[in-house]
């Protein structure tokens, strides 16, 4: 698919992403991507994740509900387990 596609990308042209220390970040419900699609996400965040100039972010499977309803979820559960 083109999202994997593009993920691999960067991976590809690792020396550019390296010059310009680019941080690809993945945001949003990967769960309810195709595997091979959450493994290509997976590999270039790993690839990236040191790189601290530039910060790409892209949504997938995102809405503001659902940010909404998953960061009250986390809260409530560090909540639960005394961490707040």
């Amino acid at each position: 698919g083109l999202a994997e596609e593009k993920f691999l990308e960067f991976i590809k042209h690792k020396a550019l992403v390296m010059e310009h220390d680019i941080r690809v970040r993945i945001l949003g419900k990967l769960d309810l991507l195709p595997e091979r699609v959450k493994r290509a996400a997976a590999s270039v965040m790993h690839a990236t994740a040191g790189h601290k100039k530039l910060t790409l972010n892209i949504c997938f499977s995102y809405t503001s509900g659902e940010e909404t309803s998953s960061t009250v979820k986390r809260v409530v559960d560090a909540a639960r387990q005394g961490l707040l």
